[in-house]
């Protein structure tokens, strides 16, 4: 029996209420020579019944039964079973669109590609939605992937971060050993995954078509702050540079400074516009202004003329440790900073 075009790893967990579009849209790809691999991460509802049944119905789909061990660890449990010629990833309370598959890999196949991305559209629970087209662009090489490296690296709208946009050959994921680290020790491990995996491609092209559908569920979300995020996020920033560094890619890093501030930003604005005591925000930020590269991450940016001014204030706050400052600057001044 041939392998299939694509492997798709579907992490499932406690998404009873989801599952079914999701593994509905994938059933109904234009595509067919696909297999899908539902990973259940030891979810406590009827998601593995749910599974296995779909399994029943369709042969291209196959089923892993694991223990709970979070996102990244359920998503490598698919990649040790995936036999396509490339492997895509999708979130189980997401969807993508009948031909997504069909048309990356037709751009892979043109141009000889080791990962195609496509854009996304956002949907809100209360039913609208915003689209997010990348960038076209075609890079190969050194010179051109470190161009694409630095446009991940920048959040902008040029590229996505997500592995959920796109599709990878995953002969390039195995020779390279590539796996998922756990998201509870890092802040993204999408961003970490790519870095890895692009910075060894010799070639990725981006195409503006919003095939996948991002679904904004809150019932995931916490309202609790977690003290781990800020140490979470400089272990990200030390890993991505590291990883820049080893794969001739150092020019690249100054965007791994500007993403760390990106974050940064996004934790600030968490921690400050919290009802948590102000005791308690004064704390959290303490812990973020002791990082002791604050001082080249800043002295970098400020020669970056991208960076926009409300950031360079907020550098300013940061490297002088000044809390009640920053307090309102992210009461009074927060919407100027763009994430």
């Amino acid at each position: 029996m041939m392998n299939p075009k694509v492997s798709i790893i579907v992490p499932v967990y406690n998404v009873e209420k989801y599952l079914k579009r999701c593994v509905d849209s994938l059933v109904g790809q234009t595509l067919k020579d696909i297999e899908i691999i539902l990973v259940d991460d030891g979810s406590p509802d009827g998601c593995p019944r749910m599974c296995d049944d779909f399994a029943a119905a369709d042969s291209r789909i196959k089923v892993v039964h694991k223990p709970n061990g979070g996102l990244g660890s359920a998503r490598n449990a698919g990649l040790e079973v995936a036999k396509g010629e490339y492997v895509a990833f999708v979130d189980s309370d997401d969807y993508v669109d009948a031909e997504t598959y069909a048309t990356l890999v037709a751009e892979a196949e043109k141009h000889n590609l080791d990962a195609v991305f496509n854009g996304y559209t956002y949907h809100y629970p209360d039913g609208r939605k915003d689209n997010w087209a990348c960038e076209s662009m075609l890079c190969r090489g050194h010179e051109e992937m470190q161009e694409y490296v630095a446009a991940l690296l920048s959040n902008s709208n040029k590229v996505v971060v997500s592995v959920c946009m796109g599709i990878y050959r995953l002969s390039v994921i195995n020779r390279i050993s590539a796996r998922f680290m756990s998201e509870r020790q890092y802040l993204s491990e999408d961003i970490l995954f790519n870095i890895n995996v692009l910075t060894r491609c010799n070639s990725v092209a981006s195409i503006p078509a919003t095939f996948y559908h991002y679904c904004y569920n809150g019932s995931s979300l916490t309202k609790t702050f977690k003290e781990e995020k800020i140490a979470n996020n400089f272990r990200l920033y030390e890993t991505i540079s590291k990883c820049l560094i080893e794969n001739g890619m150092a020019d690249v890093t100054v965007m791994a400074k500007s993403l760390m501030l990106d974050y940064t930003v996004w934790l600030m604005k968490e921690i400050l516009l919290s009802g948590m005591p102000f005791a308690e925000k004064r704390r959290f930020c303490n812990e973020i202004f002791v990082y002791p590269e604050w001082g080249n991450v800043a002295k970098a940016l400020y020669a970056l003329p991208s960076v926009k001014p409300a950031k360079r204030l907020l550098l300013f706050l940061i490297t002088h440790k000044m809390v009640v400052s920053s307090y309102l600057f992210f009461n009074v001044f927060y919407r100027l900073i763009k994430r």
